[in-house]
């Protein structure tokens, strides 16, 4: 019986054994990476200035200043810190249909012209603009128009 005991002994150290060699950690190699985004200046119009149509009457006197006035909005957004310029491009005449001798002298006036979004994408900027034709010009009946560019750039 003694010799039993023995081998037991024996083999629950060559378990003991195996299972040592199998916990020993194999070589490994490790690599990392950084993530990296880079904000980018940027603005995007969302909805464009909608047309403006006046009824000119050329004897009226009872709006602000003998000045027939509209307004018009466009919304814009810029990332937040984004400085911009709006730039208005328009001649000041408005031309009669058909007869270009014959014109409106108007004004295009932006609320703004430049500025920094500060709240970036959290709510739109709107940039206002009044268009005003001043009382007392001699000018025939008809449609006159003209087109008015604007430029947003940061």
């Amino acid at each position: 019986m003694l010799k039993k005991k023995i081998i037991t002994g024996f083999t629950i150290l060559g378990i003991s054994g195996i299972v040592f060699a199998d916990s020993v950690p194999l070589p490994i190699s490790n690599d990392d990476f950084k993530i990296q985004a880079n904000v980018i200046k940027v603005c995007n119009i969302v909805t464009g200035a909608h047309d403006v149509t006046l009824n000119y009457d050329p004897f009226e006197t009872g709006y602000v200043d003998g000045i027939t006035k509209a307004k018009t909005e466009i919304e814009f957004n810029c990332s937040k810190g984004t400085e911009y310029t709006w730039t208005v491009s328009f001649d000041g005449k408005l031309e009669k249909v058909g007869d270009p001798t014959e014109y409106l002298n108007a004004q295009v006036i932006p609320q703004i012209s430049n500025g920094t979004d500060v709240d970036g994408s959290d709510f739109v900027e709107i940039l206002t603009l009044t268009v005003r034709i001043g009382t007392g010009q001699n000018v025939s009946v008809g449609t006159y128009e003209d087109t008015v560019n604007l430029t947003l750039t940061w």
